[in-house]
């Protein structure tokens, strides 16, 4: 009995464009990426400036989200302000109760836990108040937003091939 070979032939149609659909695949999910990440520093921004404490309203409208850079294989976006105040007041941990003076004029009982009224009066974001560790909380309330818009860019771009 003579041996039998078993064979099987494989024929690839469009190999070519396949080959640059696969090559075509880290281009687009950078670009698939910066997309939503952008979307997600915005929310941020948003979040931040929402946290901010407000006085005069010079920080809180100071407050700006860069555009998302690719760093080696990171993506990176800052979300700040350019106040030279702003890591004083992010940082500062105070319980002042007192008055305030604006330009010579005495507002009695202005602050109250360390927060002045003008951001006691700024609704509270989600659970978190207005004032002391604004852009931190920003960016704890941002992280769901991420998440989501990780999923998003996966379903781009494998979507999209």
């Amino acid at each position: 009995m003579a041996k039998q070979q078993l064979g099987i032939n494989i024929e690839l149609e469009n190999w070519e464009e396949f080959a640059d659909i696969i090559g075509n695949i880290p281009k687009h999910f950078s670009k698939v990426m910066m997309q939503e990440l952008s979307k997600v520093a915005l929310m941020a921004e948003r979040y931040a400036r929402q946290l901010a404490p407000r006085d005069s309203g010079e920080l809180e409208n100071s407050i700006t989200a860069s555009k998302v850079k690719q760093e080696g294989n990171s993506f990176v976006v800052y979300v700040g302000t350019n106040m030279e105040y702003a890591t004083y007041v992010h940082e500062l941990n105070s319980t002042r109760i007192g008055d305030k003076y604006d330009k010579g004029v005495r507002i009695p009982g202005y602050y109250v836990n360390g927060r002045g009224q003008q951001t006691r009066d700024k609704p509270s974001v989600k659970g978190y108040q207005p004032g002391r560790k604004y852009l931190r909380n920003a960016i704890v309330l941002t992280d769901a937003h991420l998440e989501t818009a990780m999923g998003r860019a996966i379903d781009r771009v494998f979507g999209e091939v």
